[in-house]
């Protein structure tokens, strides 16, 4: 028995011709590109800002810094004349407290700003201790000396200090 034809299929002698593309689709795929397009412009430019917020000094940190260096952190300028004092102590660990640190507003057009900054110290890669410093007050344009909390260390010795905003 011979087998009939699918009436589905076409026979090998038709030849296929696609269906006219419709008005409405054109302008759909164009769109959608023209979306994409934008959409990865905003992408990239918005991972830009942020790799470049990373890097900037002055940011909210936290910037590597030198003891007594000038640095500019989230608004405030601290000037340069600070150091890092170690106090031995006939009991217990030593006492590292950060002295002379002066602050002011970097924006005259802000009202005030309240200076807050982690100094971190660090020996290679590892964090050995902390030292906050804060105003206590709204600082102006005039540079102030601002209060860092002293503390007890086990081993004071470090190579490298970052400042970060509190």
């Amino acid at each position: 028995m011979p087998q009939q034809p699918d009436p589905r299929r076409a026979s090998p002698e038709q030849s296929f011709t696609p269906r006219p593309a419709r008005p409405g689709n054109q302008s759909k795929v164009v769109l959608i590109a023209i979306a994409a397009t934008v959409l990865l412009a905003c992408s990239a430019g918005v991972a830009f800002l942020v790799a470049r917020g990373f890097e900037s000094d002055g940011g909210d940190g936290p910037v590597q810094v030198a003891e007594g260096e000038a640095f500019d952190l989230d608004g405030v300028e601290y000037h340069d004349g600070w150091e890092v004092v170690v106090e031995p102590q006939e009991r217990g660990f030593p006492q590292v407290d950060v002295r002379g640190l002066r602050a002011n507003r970097i924006n005259e057009e802000e009202r005030t700003v309240v200076a807050g900054v982690s100094l971190i110290f660090y020996r290679g890669d590892t964090e050995v201790f902390r030292i906050g410093c804060f105003s206590g007050k709204r600082i102006f344009d005039d540079p102030e000396e601002i209060d860092c909390n002293e503390r007890a260390v086990e081993q004071p010795g470090y190579d490298r200090i970052e400042a970060s905003a509190d």
